[in-house]
């Protein structure tokens, strides 16, 4: 039962992890894509 217990939350951090890595890549993301529509809203 303990194991168990263990187990779960080695990967409920390594699922932390990786969502901490997915947000800030979505957030990177975010910041591209506004700084391509200024640019854009800029040329027209």
């Amino acid at each position: 039962m303990k194991q168990e217990l263990e187990h779960l939350r080695r990967e409920m951090q390594i699922k932390e992890k990786e969502n901490k890595k997915l947000t800030s890549k979505v957030e990177v993301m975010e910041k591209y894509t506004v700084s391509l529509v200024k640019e854009w809203k800029n040329k027209k």
